[in-house]
């Protein structure tokens, strides 16, 4: 899978969801926040369960299971950790903000199809 880049909102509140292959193994899932431009802010990463396809996700954004990523939380500078279980979308979330737009690229990696 390429990279993804999800960029925070310029106020509080989360990015658009990324779709994630839960079905891919093995599961390895790369994190980076940064804070390009001087960006101020306190942002979270999220993830979910739930499945965007499903008849019930009419707002998936809103209505899905978001849980905080257990290490990167309460973020205000550049940070990375990774993601080791299927997850079927990720977000970044602004839990507070000054100015800028933090940034979350993700990158997804397993065994190469050939």
């Amino acid at each position: 899978m390429r990279p993804i880049v999800l960029t925070a909102p310029a106020s509080t509140g989360a990015s658009p969801p990324a779709v994630m292959d839960y079905l891919q193994a093995p599961v390895t899932i790369g994190l980076m926040i940064e804070f390009p431009n001087s960006a101020s802010a306190t942002c979270e990463v999220q993830y979910t369960y739930d499945d965007p396809f499903a008849a019930y996700a009419t707002n998936w954004a809103t209505n899905a299971n978001w849980q905080n990523h257990p290490i990167l939380n309460g973020i205000t500078s550049a940070s990375s950790d990774y993601i080791a279980t299927p997850v079927r979308g990720i977000r970044l979330n602004n839990t507070a903000w000054s100015s800028g737009q933090p940034t979350l690229t993700i990158v997804q990696g397993g065994v190469a199809s050939g």
